[in-house]
């Protein structure tokens, strides 16, 4: 495939415009192609050229050969408006000697010159036949640098000496032709580069003649879809395509063209016409390189046009134009007067350059003849010829101080501030500067903020709430500031944009058979191929084309492949990307955690005996409830503070004063404070007095967790800022790693309920004469549903600390967390299970311990999940089954009762978690780098994680002990025997009839005493026994029990080891214990 490059040409316009091209060929790189006998070169005196330029060589032409060698000599080829038949001799290029010092080359060039009104534009053309890379360009130039039609060929002949010029018919230069051409021969995967060059007439133009010069003299021929064509246009301007234009509205309004409600409209106040080009010219074609921003003045013309025959109308035409000129040049020192005094360094400049003794030479000359027979004009233009220059550089001088004064004018008259050049774009209060000019009162000011770490911006609302106008201001503003103006707004700052591209409306485009979908596809298409790293892009409604479904699905794609685009948004480049389309809700990874919170209430709920069911699920709600308060008062202030130490936060108390981006941060953070309370409810249910939970869930959530988050997760914390060492004259740094929480949320959590359950003591029943005794939950299947919702929680609880998806690898981040989550919590469970089936005792596949397995593999994968091998995380949750069943065995050794092995499953996975970062990380861990620092990286996770339990325990151990002291801890026996959701909350969770004996006792109704038949059979611990008796109505060897009081309970650890009617109540060693 041949590969066809368009690319615009820097163009040197101090004097005139022209192209560098290099490359080089041999005879043998051309194909055979078609007849040269209808293919006419006229003379060199026209505004079109076209210059070959090949290597030198010895090979001839051989007469009458099909096959026509380049000639060594370049040529240049121009258009012409007149036909004329050329000689025979000029069909082939004929041959030179080498010329020493030209560079070996055989790039052909077409250029050509609009007329009329379409003077100053000049559209490029050419292509490399050694490597074939065609470039199309078309430039605006200023009018007097094309006042002459042999200038430019003038121009090329002095710069390429070796060249040798020809002209071609103007018929040739046809820009459907090379519309045509560029269809017919464009790679399908380049092919939304017609949009680009659609409207660029005379770019097309002399791509026409181009192809049809390299077919019938260069024998070479290109094969269908074959070649890569991209526009580009001048260097140093940025490039607006056509649809940017209409669609932006610079040049003429859309529904009113004669309004002049554009951009250029509300410019333009200058009074020259050559201003009002110039003007229009810099909108259409913005400056990107601030150096040379409004930096014009060496814009000059070589040209002065020869009248071919002299007229009464040309004398006219030569009297007019030296009154003119006089007129003109007495203008001269009141303007070199009014810039006497300035500052800027181009107002010096014109100020020297209005200082020409020629402009005295000439206005004296005039004043001369000016009176007398105007048969002597001619011979004074004669004598102004000679000092033409001067006046060229008077006409740019005037043109640039026109615009400059119509800027000056707009910004008298308006509320406009001078912008700022850096690498961020940042605007404040800033206004849409047409309807600035054409409301009667000011519209809504907006802000826009695009850096580094935010370039990729989504704009939301409900209909009619101004998007698409905030998008337009947004482009316009950058156009303004490129241009040279003030711009409408409090504060701006821009980064120079090379390319402005847009997708704004809706509309199809009948002339292309193109309906809004496909315009739409091929408009993103063109931007995709074209963003480069400093391009401002702006799409309105991106998908609006079709179905609700596919037009989201269409966002996410594209989104994706621009976020992809490492050119477009690394760090590195940090583009401006400005979107209006379809988003992701940043909630849907908190609406995960919501889903987890649901999880621990079912997990809790169905450990517990019904008698406690309501207490425990009004405590996970509570976790939330009084979470989110704590954390807005007190947490997120003391966590993340913008004014903070080492140590603790101290701002954004109540969250005042926090930017609204920041909201969702808080709403991430509550979750996790909210599951770190959830974890100390369950190790100290079924006894905890419910005004201490209150009082220990506001303590944990507002400053013991958010202290912990301050050191490890903010910036400024002690932990996060790490120890920097010096090694081989490089600055190294050792910092905590714990990705999402292993220590901070779940240590936390973890060491509090350790010190929680310890201080409460265990439940009554549990432990008779030091033997644990099992008091199994209610429900199974409600205990086995919590887990699972818990299970899918934490897939969201690990991938969703990545926070967001903004630069390339993220995502990757994200599935590489949740693969490994989903790894270290089945390899968890699978250990607890089978380390249960081996037990020394009960050998059992336990449901619960495969739950408690596997949450413990989940909170071990915390720390790691995005730094780790899928192989490492299988590994680290073998060990943490095995550390869960360590420390539920070492809890029942140290009589700690934790109904539902909450610190076995959090502490114990959480310690290894940390522990496991430093030793297994992929980059910089022991097992892989084996170095130095990664021994350091292991002693400051170390010390982090013993830092975090200490400070978690004592603050703990300080709490409960208040609390205990002052008896608020723990609920009398009576209460915890009845069990306390009527008591304490007075809505049971199931029918009275089956919470027992005493459960419907209440100051307004009689005592009852159910029979123990009524119980199911998982309630029967909480029957009271004595002296071997069994339940109350329930009959063993033929013996009917009779009602156990309440002066009885004092007993019941006597005897509920020794009575063997309560099945459910067992030595733990016969049931739990695995060693």
């Amino acid at each position: 495939m041949v590969t066809l490059h368009c690319s615009g040409f820097e163009l040197d316009t101090s004097t005139s415009g022209t192209a560098a091209v290099q490359g080089s060929a041999s005879a043998s790189s051309f194909l055979s192609g078609g007849s040269f006998s209808d293919f006419e070169l006229p003379g060199p005196s026209s505004k079109g050229l076209m210059t070959n330029i090949y290597s030198s060589s010895s090979k001839t032409q051989t007469p009458g050969s099909s096959l026509r060698t380049p000639a060594p000599g370049p040529s240049l080829v121009t258009s012409s408006s007149t036909y004329r038949r050329t000689p025979s001799s000029r069909r082939t290029p004929h041959i030179s000697s080498t010329t020493p010092g030209m560079p070996t080359s055989s790039v052909v060039v077409a250029i050509v010159e609009g007329r009329g009104l379409a003077k100053g534009e000049i559209g490029m053309a050419s292509i490399d036949l050694k490597k074939p890379e065609l470039n199309l360009s078309q430039i605006i130039m200023p009018y007097t640098a094309c006042e002459n039609p042999s200038a430019l060929f003038k121009f090329l002949s002095e710069q390429i000496p070796y060249a040798n010029l020809s002209s071609v018919q103007r018929k040739y230069f046809n820009e459907a032709k090379g519309l045509d051409y560029v269809k017919q021969l464009c790679v399908p995967e380049y092919n939304t580069v017609e949009m680009e060059v659609a409207s660029k007439y005379y770019c097309l133009a002399t791509a026409a003649a181009l192809l049809k010069y390299v077919e019938f003299i260069q024998n070479v021929v290109y094969a269908p879809g074959s070649i890569k064509v991209v526009f580009k246009g001048s260097e140093k301007t940025a490039i607006i395509d056509a649809s940017t234009i209409k669609n932006l509205e610079l040049i003429q309004n859309a529904r009113d063209p004669e309004s002049g409600h554009c951009l250029c409209g509300v410019l333009n106040h200058t009074k020259t016409a050559g201003g009002a080009r110039l003007l229009r010219s810099n909108i259409l074609q913005p400056p990107c390189v601030i150096g040379r921003f409004l930096d014009i003045d060496h814009l000059t013309s070589m040209c002065v046009q020869l009248p071919k025959q002299e007229t009464v109308k040309t004398a006219e035409s030569k009297i007019t134009t030296v009154i003119y000129l006089k007129h003109t040049l007495e203008l001269i020192e009141p303007l070199r007067m009014s810039l006497q005094d300035t500052e800027a360094d181009l107002f010096k400049a014109y100020y020297e350059s209005l200082n020409e003794s020629r402009f005295a030479t000439i206005i004296q000359s005039i004043q001369t003849v000016i009176h007398d027979d105007t048969r002597v004009v001619s011979e004074l233009l004669g004598e102004i010829r000679e000092n033409v220059g001067c006046l060229y550089k008077l006409s740019e001088l005037v043109s640039v101080m026109d615009m400059l004064v119509s800027f000056a004018h707009l910004c008298t008259l308006s509320d406009y501030v001078r912008p700022e050049f850096t690498d961020t774009l940042a605007i404040k209060n800033g206004r849409h500067p047409i309807l600035d000019k054409i409301l009667t009162e000011p519209p809504t000011a907006n802000n826009t903020y695009a850096t580094e770490g935010s370039n990729f911006l989504v704009i939301t609302g409900p209909n009619m709430s101004g998007k698409s106008t905030y998008l337009k201001q947004i482009a316009l503003l950058q156009i303004m500031a490129q241009v040279g103006c003030y711009v409408p707004a409090e504060y701006a700052s821009f980064r120079a944009a090379d390319q402005i591209l847009s997708r704004i409306g809706s509309d199809d485009d009948i002339e292309t058979n193109s309906s809004t979908f496909t315009l739409e596809m091929r408009e993103i298409h063109f931007i995709i191929q074209n963003a480069s790293d400093k391009s401002l892009i702006v799409i309105d409604e991106l998908g609006r084309g079709t179905s609700s479904e596919e037009g989201v699905g269409i966002c996410f794609s594209i989104a994706e492949t621009l976020l992809k685009r490492k050119k477009a948004f690394s760090e590195e480049a940090a583009s401006e990307k400005i979107t209006y389309t379809h988003v992701v809700s940043k909630g849907k990874t908190e609406e995960k955690h919501y889903v987890m919170q649901t999880g621990f209430a079912f997990l809790e709920a169905g450990s517990v005996r019904s008698k406690n069911t309501t207490n425990i699920l009004i405590k996970n709600f509570l976790d939330v409830f009084i979470g989110a308060v704590a954390y807005w008062l007190f947490g997120y202030a003391f966590a993340f503070g913008a004014e903070s130490n080492v140590f603790i936060g101290h701002k954004y108390f109540a969250l005042a004063d926090l930017p609204a981006e920041k909201y969702s941060h808080w709403f991430f953070h509550f979750v996790f404070a909210a599951t770190a309370a959830t974890i100390v409810s369950g190790a100290m249910a079924e006894r905890t007095e419910f005004k201490a939970y209150l009082v220990y869930s506001v303590f944990l959530t507002g400053f013991v967790y958010p202290v912990v988050t301050h050191w490890a997760w903010d910036g400024n914390g002690w932990l996060a800022t790490g120890l920097k060492y010096t090694k081989d004259n490089v600055t190294m740094s050792v910092t905590y790693q714990d990705f999402a929480g292993s220590g901070v949320v779940h240590v936390v959590g973890g060491a509090v309920a350790l010190i929680g359950a310890s201080l409460v003591g265990p439940r009554i029943g549990r432990f008779v004469h030091g033997v644990p005794v099992v008091i199994s939950g209610h429900t199974v299947p409600k205990a086995a549903l919590g887990g699972f919702i818990v299970f899918f929680g934490f897939l969201a609880f690990n991938g969703g600390s990545q926070a967001a998806i903004a630069n390339e690898g993220d995502a990757n981040a994200v599935a590489l967390s949740i693969v490994n989550t989903v790894l270290g919590g089945a390899s968890g469970a699978l250990t607890a299970m089978i380390i249960k089936r081996l037990g020394f005792v009960d050998k059992y596949w336990s449901l619960l311990f495969t739950i408690n397995g596997g949450l413990t593999g989940m909170v071990a994968m915390c720390a790691g999940c995005n730094v780790v091998h899928p192989y490492v995380a299988a590994f680290i949750g073998i060990i943490a089954g095995m550390a869960y069943v360590a420390w539920s065995t070492v809890m029942l050794r140290v009589k700690v009762d934790d109904p539902l092995d909450a610190v076995a499953v959090h502490l114990g996975g959480g310690l290894w978690g940390v522990l496991s970062v430093p030793i297994f990380n992929k980059e910089s861990g022991i097992f892989y780098a084996g170095d130095d620092h990664s021994f350091r990286l292991f002693g400051w996770n170390l010390l982090g994680v013993l830092v975090i339990w200490a400070w978690s325990s004592i603050l703990a151990f300080i709490l409960f002990i208040i609390l205990r002291l002052t008896k608020q801890l723990r609920v009398s026996e009576e209460i915890e025997l009845k069990g306390l959701d009527i008591p304490k909350h007075g809505e049971p969770a199931y029918p009275l009839e089956s919470y027992g004996d005493g459960w419907n006792e209440s100051p307004s109704a009689k005592r009852q005493t159910f029979p123990f038949t009524q119980h199911p059979p998982i309630l029967q611990s909480h029957v009271s026994l004595r002296n071997g008796q069994p339940p109350n109505g329930s009959k063993r060897n033929g013996q009917v029990s009779t009602p156990v009081q309440n002066d009885q309970i004092s007993n019941i650890e006597e005897n509920v080891i020794r009575n063997p009617a309560v099945d459910v109540i067992k030595p733990s060693h016969m049931v739990d214990t695995a060693f």
